[in-house]
């Protein structure tokens, strides 16, 4: 498991990382997996594609995607540039279709829309 912070202090989100054994109620303690400067201090969501090849992370603002080949662990895929693009959604979620083409945007506040992306095809 994988949990990306909203308010950093220095401005950069982090992402760390939660050992299996804290899931399984073993105990443990997170650790730190990355930091993300160019994604800023207000991500609102995050997802994994179900074939764990992409990665998202949305802001208020943007969307930043990351491809992740075989192999590669979520702190090392996370360290190159993603890709980024204006989500114009407000989103306050993110999620990926099961096939991984679409992402899934929802904004905050009652009745709200749900907005469909298509995924970034970087590989």
């Amino acid at each position: 498991l994988y949990l990306v912070t909203k308010l950093d202090l220095d401005g950069a989100a982090e992402v760390f990382r939660m050992p299996r054994a804290v899931l399984d109620g073993g105990g443990g303690v997170t650790e730190l997996a990355v930091r993300l400067p160019e994604v800023g201090r207000f991500v609102t969501g995050a997802d994994i594609s179900a074939d764990g090849a992409k990665i998202a992370i949305t802001t208020y603002a943007n969307v930043y995607e990351w491809a992740r080949p075989a192999g590669e662990s979520i702190a090392q895929a996370l360290q190159r540039p993603p890709v980024r693009r204006t989500s114009g959604t407000n989103a306050e979620s993110i999620a990926y279709a099961p096939d991984g083409s679409s992402l899934y945007a929802v904004p905050e506040g009652r009745n709200a829309s749900v907005y469909q992306h298509a995924a970034a095809d970087r590989r």
